[in-house]
């Protein structure tokens, strides 16, 4: 009989063995680009963008489009100066198939969401925790009005997608993007047939 580890593992080349979830993330790698996280990775651990040359968080934020750059910073600066519980929630950017694809991947199930969407409730529990005077901002990099504006560069450009945590009005998923000087963590929350809406975002060093 296998020992639990073992029952883990499938016999795929000669004498090397290779765990499924390991497998099945390959797979998914060469076929999308991108890597689908398991229990076999861990938050300090995420899969590099293979083969590509890193880019700085300056370099990448100047890709994005001027006009939404600057929406995004009038939007960082709103939300932070003024509660507005019941304002209209932002539109940070599309949701690309590819990240569609990835977060189904992730929860098991076909995810249809029309766009990325952040109320300022939780804009302003990002300045607080990871913003410049942060209270979790030691070993990262601060998110400014400048840092919330690349958001829309990490959603299409992610390395990795990881199931979190069930929250309250869906589940939550963890996007990543590595950077030359550090990766990018959004945290989003799915809607069930709704659209994608962010809990968090920080940047580790």
């Amino acid at each position: 009989m296998l020992a639990p580890d073992s029952a883990r593992k499938v016999f795929l080349y000669h004498t090397y063995f290779i765990p499924v979830d390991v497998a099945v993330s390959a797979v998914c790698r060469a076929f999308t680009g991108v890597w689908i996280e398991t229990d076999m990775v861990t938050p300090n651990n995420p899969h590099p963008a293979y083969g590509q040359e890193l880019k700085s968080t300056a370099d990448a934020l100047l890709e994005v489009p001027i006009s939404e750059r600057e929406r995004l910073m009038r939007a960082w600066d709103e939300a932070t100066s003024s509660p507005g519980h019941f304002a209209q929630p932002y539109t940070l950017g599309r949701v690309t198939q590819r990240l569609l694809s990835a977060i189904s991947a992730v929860l098991g199930y076909k995810v249809v969401a029309k766009k990325q969407i952040a109320r300022r409730g939780y804009i302003r529990h990002i300045n607080i925790r990871h913003g410049v005077n942060g209270v979790a901002v030691a070993g990262q990099i601060p998110i400014t009005r400048e840092m919330f504006a690349l958001i829309p560069h990490i959603l299409e450009h992610f390395d990795s997608v990881a199931k979190g945590h069930p929250t309250r009005g869906g589940i939550g998923v963890l996007i990543r993007k590595q950077y030359s000087d550090g990766t990018a963590v959004v945290v989003d929350m799915v809607q069930a047939g709704k659209n994608l809406e962010i809990r968090s975002y920080r940047i580790d060093k």
